[in-house]
């Protein structure tokens, strides 16, 4: 509550045309971001959005398949030149995405 003394009864007023116009910049904020969420998510579905799978090599695929089907050694498996790192995210990235369809 707003003291009473010296204190003018339109002086509230103001203050209400001020909340409300918050209120209205917030709701159209709320309404662009739900908008832009949806877009996202559609793009994302869409494969838009991201970065574009970068090719493996087949052979890579194969001595991958092989390897983790236990019927070559890690050595024989290493001869590619591609770095452990890079390695285990393809193999994680493939294994997910075509179930090891070679």
């Amino acid at each position: 509550q707003l003291p009473e003394e010296g204190i003018d009864q339109q002086t509230p007023e103001p203050f209400a045309c001020l909340i409300r116009a918050c209120e209205a910049v917030l709701q159209e904020e709320q309404i662009r971001r739900d908008r832009q969420l949806r877009e996202v998510r559609k793009a994302r579905r869409d494969g838009i959005i991201g970065r574009p799978v970068t090719p493996c090599r087949e052979d890579f695929l194969k001595l991958t398949y092989l390897h983790d089907k236990k019927m070559v050694t890690a050595m024989e498996a290493t001869r590619m030149d591609i770095g452990v790192a890079i390695s285990c995210r393809t193999k994680r990235r493939y294994q997910e995405d075509e179930g090891w369809k070679i």
